[in-house]
């Protein structure tokens, strides 16, 4: 399929040419010209399946260039774009042969449902065709993502039979939802390969439509269904035997399903809105296929209360601080149960477990991690292994394990540390180390880089960055201030040893937290 775009104003031009990915709608070349004298120029030349034109433009206009394209190519599709909203302008492009118009400005999304109409009408002469299929199975992956209704059932049957050999003759569907993910739980770390995804979707393909719908490793599934409430289980449980066969095979991937309940072929969008609902649950719920948490689960709260999270990160925090471990794990448990009876939404959880994370990561003076961020903040851990790595990272990761890693230092290194840590905003010189802990400056120099395998110098600055990294990220005070109460003397000194140690600007570290 090619498309031409052709508009005076470059922002519009570029905007629709570049700006939509028209290959993922199979629309493999796109043209954009200036105004109608290039585009009529180059009509026999390239030969478009689709035109945009405005209609006001110099030289030739968009309704001029219609005629010309109707000269050249009868079969063409021609939509109109104007920011004229006059009727007059519609009648007589519709006269002239125009398939459709479209006012500015025109969003994205309403255009390539128009574009895919036109595209779908153009090759309806082309049935047989392997490009119509191609087109059309595009159309109405689209239509089921954006929660628009099949329009025409009986073109849905017949390309289910044709190309699949799969009859709807109850005209009825199970639609599933499937998400393959890294088995050490972090979404995409390596990217599936094509030989693991055409190999199940071999399994798969076995009475089923399967299908990749976005660059996520995601998939939808489409099956046969029927009114019957015994033969929907039988359906179901034979999906479920063969998601287990598949996670046997790939013991290092993830494959999980969320699958609707049955429901008519005009109500596929609404059975993808389940699947992905019901998907929704793997978070609470350690197993490979979730059924339609509609009639399997109980209906999901969409928020905890927030007197509810305020009582668990004060009790966390008290627990933390005096580090009674077992306290801390009472607590999660807690956290777990509560989420699981009340059947709170998993979005909702990762939300608090995120804010609790910084509640501690304020008001504890905790080290951030951007290894713990990915992983258990932004990561694909079920509920139960987000809790074990959170605890895992308070006594590993914060202040249990900083003492543990120091009982190696002779006890005046312990305690220069310990001093630095508390007083890391005022002015430390060796100088004045080495006078309150009565010993000489070439000692204390000497003895800390010997036991650390830094200069005291460098880890004062270390320690600095650090806390005006987690002010960065995790609060809102001014980057001027960020500097004054890390004990830097000013801006300007800050500045340079921050991009010193980091590589990055404490401006670019600021806008990317509020990115």
């Amino acid at each position: 399929m090619k498309l031409m775009v052709v508009d005076d104003n470059k922002q519009v031009r570029e905007g629709i040419s570049l700006g939509i990915d028209w290959n993922e709608y199979g629309i493999s070349k796109v043209r954009a010209y200036e105004d109608g004298a290039k585009a009529r120029d180059d009509l026999v030349d390239y030969c478009p399946d689709i035109v945009i034109a405005d209609i006001r433009m110099p030289n030739l206009d968009g309704l001029e260039l219609l005629e010309e394209v109707r000269k050249e190519n009868q079969k063409c599709r021609y939509i109109l774009l104007s920011a004229y909203s006059e009727f007059e302008y519609a009648q007589k492009a519709l006269r002239l042969g125009a398939d459709d118009y479209i006012l500015k400005p025109v969003k994205p999304r309403e255009l390539v449902e128009l574009v895919m109409k036109n595209i779908t009408s153009l090759l309806e002469m082309q049935k047989e065709s392997e490009l119509y299929y191609e087109v059309y199975e595009k159309s109405f992956i689209h239509s089921i993502l954006n929660g628009d209704e099949i329009e025409n059932i009986k073109k849905f049957q017949e390309f289910m039979e044709k190309c699949l050999g799969l009859r709807f003759d109850e005209k009825r569907a199970v639609v599933g939802k499937i998400k393959i993910e890294q088995k050490n739980l972090i979404s995409q770390k390596r990217p599936i390969t094509e030989e693991e995804t055409d190999k199940i979707k071999a399994i798969l393909k076995t009475n089923k439509y399967i299908s990749l719908v976005d660059k996520n490793n995601t998939f939808i599934m489409i099956c046969p269904g029927c009114s019957s409430e015994m033969k929907n289980h039988i359906v179901a449980m034979e999906i479920k035997r063969e998601f287990e066969k598949i996670n046997q095979i790939f013991p290092e991937l993830i494959i999980v399903v969320g699958i609707s309940k049955s429901i008519g072929l005009g109500k596929l969008a609404e059975g993808w809105k389940e699947a992905e609902e019901a998907l929704e649950q793997k978070y609470c719920y350690k197993t490979k296929v979730f059924f339609s948490f509609k009639e399997i689960y109980p209906m999901m709260k969409q928020a905890i209360p927030e007197n509810l999270k305020k009582s668990y990160m004060e009790k966390i925090l008290e627990a933390v601080k005096i580090k009674k471990k077992e306290d801390t794990q009472r607590i999660f448990k807690a956290i777990y149960e509560e989420c699981r009876e009340k059947n709170y939404s998993p979005r909702e959880i990762k939300k608090f477990i995120e804010q609790l994370y910084f509640y501690l990561v304020r008001h504890m003076g905790m080290n951030s991690s951007r290894e713990f961020e990915e992983e258990v903040l932004h990561g694909n851990l079920y509920l139960t292994d987000t809790i074990d790595k959170f605890e895992e990272y308070l006594f590993d990761a914060q202040n249990v394990g900083k003492t543990k890693e120091r009982e190696v230092y002779s006890a005046t290194i312990r305690n220069i540390c310990t001093y630095v840590e508390e007083h890391f905003m005022e002015t430390i010189t060796v100088d004045a180390l080495a006078e309150k802990f009565e010993r000489t400056p070439n000692y204390i120099s000497a003895k800390f880089k010997r036991e650390t395998g830094k200069s005291f110098t460098d880890y004062l600055m270390e320690i600095r960055i650090q806390k005006a990294m987690n002010m960065l990220l995790y609060t809102n005070i001014p980057i001027n201030e960020v500097a004054r109460q890390t004990g830097f003397g000013s801006y300007a000194y800050f500045s340079r040893i921050f991009k010193k140690y980091t590589g990055k600007s404490a401006g670019y570290i600021r806008d990317r937290r509020q990115n």
